[in-house]
């Protein structure tokens, strides 16, 4: 027998097998075995378990206050006593309540993070008694290596989210920003860790939630701080768009994320180039450029020669970003432009075709058309900006935006349409 499945999903499942039974396409018997191979499942309550949540993040954040206020009051000894004391006790009361018996899951759940909470502050608490110099972002990686622990032993998804809030917190740190502003040639090691660990820890929690955080800081570290943008953020999206491919062969449940996340990434990458006048390449990190280059091509001829299911996308991607670099060297300015223009409209043409012919995803036809009317924007403010009256300007661009919103949704429509039939 089946796991049991949430009442939502049992009514949708439930009512499509009698439908099926209805049209004769399957026997009374057979809609009655498979409906009761899914046995019904408790709701579970999004507001209860916030609530629970929310509720020790209070606690922890009340107990942390009046420790604070009554710190040096206490006794070295007792200091540590409670520290130990507030993370075992939380833990064990979250296990208890999740596992063993197992009776309240979802306020274990709020006492692991509770836990979590209790030991982040506990760092900078015992670094501060014994006069330990510990900066910011080596407190982050150790609150990170502990709350990571706690999620895979407890198998939390709250607990994972928090840990990779931690990682993105650690990845984006001030301290790092400042390295590379004043280290030209220093890669970016602490995006190729946070982004190793956190996925590795989405796959062990089965989390899209932690997927999603490790994916947009990735996207942030290479905007703001590798050094690389336009060109790094174009080759992020690549690699992601192949373990988008990868993913929807092998692991679903995890593929929006790198769907997502990817097609965007690329899309605003080449729509920034259409707009960027400048070569590409000046005064870019080559280190953490070569890094994301080698990365881009590896996935896509991983997933050519691995994947015969998406061989076709896969040359067609490795041909696109052939086509970038013959192009981001260019000296001429007209050139690279009207280069990158050819780019990014052929590759909302080739998204859209993609998800109405072959991958059958609606998704992916509605990032083609999001870009497509952010395209016609950027060259309406091209093109009519300094030739026209700014009053004139404004009122023409917005009868253009209204227009181009109606279309687009006509658009979206029927190729939805054209999608389901």
């Amino acid at each position: 027998m089946s796991e049991r499945i949430p009442p939502k999903l049992y009514n949708a499942l439930s009512t499509e097998i009698r439908c099926w039974r209805d049209e004769n396409l399957i026997s009374h018997e057979l809609a009655e075995t498979l409906i009761s191979r899914y046995p019904i499942g408790s709701s579970r309550s999004s507001a209860i378990t916030f609530l629970s949540i929310i509720g020790a993040v209070l606690i922890g954040l009340g107990a942390l206050l009046y420790i604070g206020a009554n710190w040096h009051q206490i006794a070295t000894i007792w200091k540590l006593t409670l520290i130990v004391m507030a993370i075992v006790a939380s833990h064990l009361a979250g296990w208890t309540l999740k596992y063993e018996p197992g009776n309240s899951p979802r306020l274990g759940t709020a006492f692991f993070l509770l836990g979590s909470l209790f030991f982040g502050g506990g760092i900078w608490l015992i670094a501060q008694m014994f006069n330990i110099d510990v900066n910011f972002e080596n407190g982050l990686l150790l609150w990170f290596a502990g709350t990571c622990a706690s999620a895979i032993v407890t198998r939390s998804v709250s607990v994972g989210i928090l840990a990779s809030l931690i990682l993105g917190a650690w990845t984006l740190s001030p301290g790092h920003i400042k390295a590379l502003m004043f280290s030209e040639g220093l890669s970016c090691y602490h995006l190729v860790f946070g982004t190793i660990v956190g996925l590795t820890m989405s796959w062990f929690l089965r989390s899209r939630s932690v997927a999603w955080i490790t994916l947009v800081v990735g996207t942030l570290e290479i905007s703001i701080e590798s050094g690389t943008f336009p060109a790094g953020l174009l080759l992020w999206g690549f690699s992601l768009w192949g373990g988008y491919l990868w993913m929807r062969s092998n692991q679903q449940i995890m593929e929006s994320p790198f769907k997502y996340v990817g097609i965007a990434s690329a899309l605003s990458a080449m729509l920034f180039l259409t707009c960027n006048r400048g070569p590409v390449t000046s005064q870019l990190n080559m280190v953490n450029y070569a890094g994301l280059l080698v990365a881009a091509i590896s996935t896509l001829l991983a997933l050519l020669y691995r994947a015969e299911k998406y061989r076709t996308e896969a040359f067609g991607s490795l041909l696109l970003l052939a086509y970038f670099l013959l192009f981001q060297s260019n000296p001429v300015e007209m050139t690279r432009v009207v280069a990158f223009n050819f780019m990014l409209v052929c590759s909302i043409f080739g998204l859209a075709t993609l998800g109405l012919k072959r991958l059958q995803n609606a998704g992916l036809v509605n990032i083609a058309i999001v870009f497509a009317v952010l395209d016609i924007i950027c060259r309406y403010f091209d093109f009519f900006f300094s030739m026209m009256d700014r009053s004139l300007f404004f009122i023409v661009g917005g009868i253009v935006l209204m227009i181009a919103g109606a279309i687009a949704e006509q658009s979206r429509r029927q190729l939805l349409e054209g999608l389901r039939s």
